[in-house]
């Protein structure tokens, strides 16, 4: 790395003066040679030394000495670049020597292994102190294969313990609920206090099973997986799809003209509309409420001379997107549904967040979201019962 790193300073060098400007540079370079001697991070690898009135550097990796040299020269010593000077032949301490490939995969492996093992002792003595939290987490790798991860917490931190390929697997409660058996008499019955899972109908059968069985264990959903399955679902009803589809239609439209960019960029305090995500379920509402604030300036750009005047006018497309834009009823129902969803949104926010523990914010955090979207909906039960149903029954699994 350190080779690396001054290489590319020294070629950086000397790109930066062009050959026809170096008689007129020499002046100022050794004028400003005192500040520069302080500042050059190429010093850190030499240690000065006077002898006999004359002062001369030793480089530390290699422990050569050059009296009089440049720091440019000195820098292509240490990169190992050819030329006036002699390249270094160590990039660390004189005499090292790399480890061969037996020693990486056995000794080194070995002790790596051993300090982990320390680490997760260490984490193990707090268990029965304080108790401790059983994570289970599935996905599915770039090779399809569907892996289930355990993790241990406690307030001395998380321990990952296992990974298990339940590519084979079927994965019904029992067979699940044997594999959890496993983990929990590894960790010890007695330490564990709390189960999380997704809510999926099968994890959801696991924790009824080992709750029943050890009853100092119990068992509550995941609350990133819920919130995310909660704006899902919301997302998925019919008026809302609508509306995520109008508001690509209007990013699309603007993102695919520079021209149209370039307008909307002069307007003051102008910032980029954050478009759709193909993932996290989130980005829906938040890209909706990025068009939202940026109503005035897109209606002020369809109702401007420049917009009037321009080919864009005539365009079968753009005829489409102007309509959405100047639709107050687009942007009422946008209103809306941001107000419903915004309490889950900073929820989730509070949840994905390794600053603090979640767990006191999000019972309260999901009472406040019930109770806005009743009072979002007042007496109209009709309406609200939709959104209401859907929290939970996510949320109550």
């Amino acid at each position: 790395m350190v080779v690396a790193s001054l290489k590319f300073l020294t070629e950086m060098e000397s790109a930066s003066v062009p050959s026809h400007e170096h008689s007129s540079t020499t002046w100022s370079n050794a004028n400003s040679s005192s500040v520069r001697a302080k500042c050059d991070p190429a010093w850190d690898h030499l240690t000065e030394e006077l002898k006999n009135g004359k002062c001369s550097y030793r480089y530390i990796h290699c422990g050569k000495v050059y009296e009089g040299k440049g720091i440019n020269r000195m820098k292509g010593h240490l990169a190992g670049i050819k030329g006036d000077v002699v390249a270094c032949t160590a990039s660390y301490d004189p005499g090292y020597r790399g480890r061969n490939y037996h020693a990486l995969r056995a000794p080194l492996l070995r002790e790596a292994k051993r300090e982990v093992q320390l680490i997760v002792d260490s984490h193990r003595s707090y268990w029965a102190d304080t108790g401790c939290t059983i994570m289970a987490n599935g996905w599915i790798d770039t090779r399809h294969r569907t892996l289930i991860n355990f993790l241990v917490y406690c307030p001395k931190g998380i321990i990952f313990i296992r990974s298990f390929d339940a590519s084979d697997l079927v994965k019904n409660a029992i067979n699940l609920s044997n594999l959890f058996d496993e983990i929990v008499d590894w960790v010890g019955p007695a330490n564990i206090v709390h189960l999380v899972t997704d809510n999926a109908a099968n994890y959801v059968a696991v924790g009824r099973i080992l709750c029943g069985k050890y009853r100092n264990i119990s068992w509550s959903p995941c609350a990133d997986y819920c919130l995310n399955l909660i704006l899902k679902e919301i997302g998925k009803m019919d008026h809302v799809n609508k509306l995520a589809k109008c508001a690509s239609k209007i990013t699309v439209f603007i993102y695919n003209h520079v021209a149209l960019q370039a307008w909307l960029r002069t307007r003051k305090n102008w910032t980029e509309i954050v478009r759709l995500g193909p993932i996290r379920f989130a980005t829906t509402f938040i890209s909706l409420g990025s068009l939202k604030e940026h109503k005035h300036d897109l209606q002020a750009l369809v109702t401007s001379k420049f917009y009037v005047e321009s080919r864009y006018v005539k365009d079968k497309k753009a005829k489409a997107v102007v309509k959405i834009i100047l639709d107050n009823q687009f942007w009422n129902d946008c209103h809306v549904i941001l107000h419903i969803v915004s309490p889950l949104i900073r929820l989730l926010r509070i949840v994905d967040s390794d600053e603090k523990p979640a767990m006191g914010y999000v019972y309260d955090g999901m009472y406040k979201a019930i109770d806005g979207i009743k009072k979002n909906f007042k007496d109209k039960k009709r309406l609200r019962e939709p959104y209401v149903n859907i929290i939970k029954d996510r949320w109550d699994t």
